[in-house]
């Protein structure tokens, strides 16, 4: 299952409408805007899409998910994909 997490700190499960693999559509509206893949620290194990324009859009930090991903400063929603969903 896929979490997005919130700069608020709160988070959600989603998933993709077809129940396999999210559309491109579908993970731009998630992030709202172009999305960018960001190496996680067990990037083996999940991907971590966010937008790509944040840090120009000036969007909020998003602590839970630059701690996913030690080295990048993230901001606005952060989309944690695992198992089925990964990007290919």
């Amino acid at each position: 299952m896929a979490r997005l997490l919130h700069p608020d700190g709160t988070n959600e499960t989603v998933t993709p409408k077809d129940g396999k693999r999210f559309s491109l559509d579908e993970l731009q509206g998630l992030v709202e805007g172009y999305i960018e893949l960001v190496p996680g620290e067990h990037s083996d194990a999940y991907d971590v899409v966010v937008n790509e324009e944040g840090l120009l859009k000036e969007l909020p930090f998003n602590l839970a998910g630059s701690l996913l991903a030690p080295g990048h400063h993230l901001v606005g929603n952060v989309l944690i994909l695992d198992g089925g969903e990964r990007l290919e």
